[in-house]
Parts: structure tokens; sequence; C-alpha cells
């Protein structure tokens, strides 16, 4: 994609409205510039994973990824959707072709198979590029009517980490019924085992910032964690 092309996907997004110093075009720029949030780690490991072309935030998150294809391959928006969901970082992702810009959430599970017409039930709508709707994402995320209209797509309950603490908590009902712990929830041992997988669960996402793990360590020992 040529320069200018580059500049006009922005601009079809209204970025060239947008603060600059909440958009990032890269991972290095994150690291040059520091991000204003609290979530710097979050957005410099969803550039690496999701391979993104931008990330806009507010003041205190993530808001919309970007990301352009060539084309919507299913197989592949599929596979791309079950890695930003379980990134957990943005609520949003824009995935951007030569003609339209697909909208997908973030609080909806993903699936292993696409539906009839090729979608997954992430998608929230499709926009035409360069077109008034385009235009009008960005101020709507931004005020919240974008969730507001979408809400069914955006369900608190479907998010990542309320999935993962359900799957932790079915797990420590069978590790108390599969062991016979009268009580799993007090005994010190079998809780002890959990949270050191729980740990190990939570690692193999990628929300450990390295560098915290390694402070946290060094004051606690070599068994502590510190999550961004």
């Amino acid at each position: 994609m040529t320069l200018g092309a580059e500049k006009d996907w922005r601009d079809e997004f209204g970025l060239d409205q947008a603060d600059a110093s909440l958009f990032f075009a890269n991972k290095a720029d994150v690291v040059r510039r520091g991000s204003p949030t609290s979530q710097a780690h979050v957005i410099r490991h969803a550039f690496d994973l999701l391979e993104l072309d931008g990330a806009l935030c507010t003041e205190h998150a993530p808001l919309i990824y970007f990301k352009k294809v060539h084309r919507i391959d299913a197989t592949a928006i599929a596979e791309l959707h079950r890695k930003f969901w379980n990134h957990g970082g943005a609520p949003v992702l824009a995935v951007i072709t030569c003609d339209e810009v697909h909208v997908y959430s973030a609080l909806v599970r993903p699936v292993a198979q696409t539906d009839h017409t090729g979608s997954i039930p992430a998608l929230v709508e499709i926009l035409r590029r360069a077109s008034g709707g385009l235009r009008e994402l960005l101020p709507a995320l931004e005020s919240g009517e974008f969730f507001r209209r979408h809400a069914r797509s955006f369900e608190p309950a479907h998010r990542v980490d309320r999935a993962l603490l359900d799957n932790l908590e079915s797990r420590r009902f069978w590790f108390g019924r599969r062991f016979l712990v009268p009580d799993f929830r007090s005994d010190v041992s079998a809780r002890f085992v959990l949270t050191c997988r729980d740990v190990v669960m939570i690692d193999a996402r990628g929300v450990v910032s390295r560098r915290r793990e390694r402070r946290c360590r060094d004051r606690h020992g070599s068994s502590a964690v510190s999550l961004r």
C-alpha cells in the first residue's frame, strides 16, 4: 500500500481530527512516544499478536484496533477474531479492505467456523470506505453511542476475562470433586495448586508484563507475577 493510500484510510476514519497523542501507527510509536494509558504493554502486545496497522486509545485504555487485509477470508478472520478476543485489549477491531471496513467486537466469544454467509457472530457491521458512516464511527465509539446501538454485540459477560474466571471456577469445582477435597476453597494445599495453575493459564495469554514480573519476582520470590 502506498503512502498516499496509507494516509487515505486514516483520513477516511477521521483520524486526522483525532488527538495525535492517542493514535499509534505501529509498535515503535508506543515504545518511542510512550502511551498515555496505563496499558502500554497491552498495546505493544496487540501489535505483535494481531499485526496491526494502528491503534486508537482513550486516555485510559485502547479503544479500537485497525488492521488492513487484501480481502476478507472467512477462515483467517475467524482465527484473527479468536486472537483478538483472547487478547482482551480494545473492544473493537476494524478490518480494512480496499472498499469496505468490517467492524468486529471483542465481547462476542469466538467460533471455530463461519456461518453459511461466511461471517462470524462477532461481526457488528460493514461500512463502505469513504462513506459518512465510516467518518461517524470514531465519534460514536468515543461517545459510547456505538456500544449502545449495538448492545447485543457488547455483552460484558462474554469478555475474555469473564470467560476465563468462569472456566477457572469450573475447574476449581472439578478439582474439588476429583480429589475429594471437602472444602477446596479453604484447603491451603488445594488453593496453592490451583493458584499456580491459574497463573500459568493467564501467563499463556501473554498479558503478563515481563518487566513487572521481574520486579515482582525480585521483591516477592520466584513464583510471583504481576499483571498490568
